[in-house]
């Protein structure tokens, strides 16, 4: 969602969004403890390789996407504050 977009939405939409994201949030960080998770496992198991490092590849995308997603976080509470709604 671009960031414009967010002071033309509703204050229904806003709240849908928020919830949104803090789904999201809650999401990427189990995946990435799951990937971290079966790093460990892999590196016991199997030692050093490339298939032991592929989960913590897969774990850093999710890394960069709630990173990208907390900025738009910062903006719908930016919003919220704007209208003089409560979060």
């Amino acid at each position: 969602m671009d960031l414009k977009n967010l002071s033309q939405l509703t204050n229904e939409q806003l709240r849908k969004k928020q919830k949104e994201l803090k789904n999201n949030k809650i999401t990427d960080r189990f995946l990435v403890g799951f990937t971290f998770g079966i790093f460990l496992f892999a590196l016991y198991y199997n030692g050093f390789g490339f298939f032991t490092f592929f989960p913590l590849i897969i774990g850093y995308q999710f890394v960069k996407k709630s990173q990208s997603e907390k900025l738009l976080e910062l903006e719908v509470e930016k919003e919220f504050k704007a209208t003089g709604l409560s979060l």
